[in-house]
């Protein structure tokens, strides 16, 4: 796999003054064939568009994990309401034997269903009302 990166590479003849490719020598803290390459690609901008594309890959990268927790968001929901609606049904049997046979249901009677559902009290009151079922205070 290494070898196949070099082979990439290809052997060209360029003309410099020989002090100046001497004095590259000594100053350069990398392969002369290294800094031209560097400064070709500079010149070309194609390390800006390698760093431009890194950025928007990351960028990209971090909506998809916003994009993931929301969706674990709203699976965590969904299941949640699901489960709330089988409750809020299975509460609802005694309320409505109570309301067909009395025409009401006592406050007293719901708050004991929401407790033995484990559901809250409102969300069961909102219920009957949205069912048209009459809650007394007493």
């Amino acid at each position: 796999m290494e070898r196949e990166k070099y082979i990439k590479k290809v052997r060209k003849n360029i003309y410099i003054d020989k002090d100046v490719w001497d004095l590259l020598e000594y100053k350069l803290p990398c392969s002369r064939s290294s800094f031209f390459e560097k400064k070709a690609r500079e010149y070309l901008n194609l390390n800006n568009e390698l760093e431009e594309l890194k950025r928007e890959l990351k960028e990209h990268q971090s909506i998809i994990k916003d994009m993931e927790s929301e969706i674990e968001r709203l699976e965590k929901l969904r299941e949640s309401n699901n489960k709330n609606e089988k409750l809020i049904e299975q509460a609802m049997i005694p309320i409505n034997r109570a309301f067909n046979k009395m025409g009401y249901v006592q406050k007293s009677t719901v708050i004991g269903v929401a407790n033995i559902n484990g559901l809250d009290i409102d969300i069961l009151e909102k219920e009957c009302l949205k069912q048209g079922i009459k809650i007394s205070k007493f």
